[in-house]
């Protein structure tokens, strides 16, 4: 790479091949010169700004939903963690169509953040259809025991 060349954060430039050609015909001739940029893609900013928060974020969700029993009582907070992870999950989504150019295809890193948001939806599914009732299971050993 030529030392007057520089990169910014999101692209390195590898390499600039200058490269001379002749156009033109016999009464006229054309010098073109044709830069080849050789551009590497650096993946940092999209690894710590959207996949390292995404990451983290659904862990610490399923992690703080599933930690302790899902008990009736507890169901709201539990709730709240899910549907506040979801919030923040669509937001990372939000960056992720701002920051990467519009192709046809998906970019995997959208796939990625919407695969997390799945994953968080269905936990909160999860927490809203399996309550485990402790209360009616304590109370019933109780009673047994104090009946014997």
């Amino acid at each position: 790479m030529s030392p007057n060349a520089s990169s910014n954060g999101e692209w390195q430039c590898e390499n600039i091949i200058p490269d001379i050609e002749v156009w033109g015909g016999a009464n006229m001739k054309m010098d073109v010169i044709i830069y080849n940029y050789i551009l590497q893609r650096v993946p940092h900013f999209y690894i710590y700004v959207i996949a390292l928060p995404c990451l983290i974020l659904t862990t610490l969700s399923i992690i703080g939903m599933f930690w302790r029993p899902n008990q009736k009582e507890e169901q709201i907070a539990k709730l709240g963690i899910g549907l506040t992870s979801l919030v923040s999950m669509t937001v990372l989504l939000q960056m992720v169509a701002d920051a990467i150019p519009r192709t046809q295809d998906f970019p995997l890193l959208g796939i990625y953040v919407v695969v997390c948001i799945a994953i968080i939806g269905v936990a909160c599914v999860l927490v809203l259809a399996y309550p485990e009732e402790r209360s009616r299971l304590k109370n019933k050993d109780t009673e047994n025991f104090c009946l014997k």
